[in-house]
């Protein structure tokens, strides 16, 4: 199974430069098709839809994901993005999980 991992820092996929945002944050995995979303004991959590992750959650297309202020959107990049000049700049920012993609953006 292809995997991401999310944090602050180096030895992350995603390294993001937020205070809010644990050194080792999050785990998206490609299993069987479906991205699951596992919080690594984070500091300030992750929330989905606005729920807070706690165990393995399957996360559906399109569905929110937010850790330390950040929002990242799963999807396709067709989905998600809307077409490349969404890039622009350093958010929104996409990530490749095999087929699919994960978008960050400033929340």
């Amino acid at each position: 199974a292809a995997e991401v991992t999310v944090g602050r820092g180096a030895g992350n996929d995603v390294d993001l430069a937020v205070a809010a945002v644990s050194k080792r944050h999050l785990r998206l995995v490609l299993r069987d098709g479906k991205v699951i979303v596992v919080d690594l004991k984070s500091t300030n959590g992750t929330t989905l839809n606005g729920a807070r992750v706690v165990g393995p959650r399957v996360v559906g297309e399109r569905d929110l994901l937010e850790v330390g202020g950040v929002q990242l959107v799963v999807g396709t990049s067709d989905v998600v993005l809307g077409g490349a000049d969404a890039l622009a700049g350093p958010f929104p920012r996409a990530v490749d999980l095999d087929a699919v993609t994960v978008v960050l953006q400033k929340g």
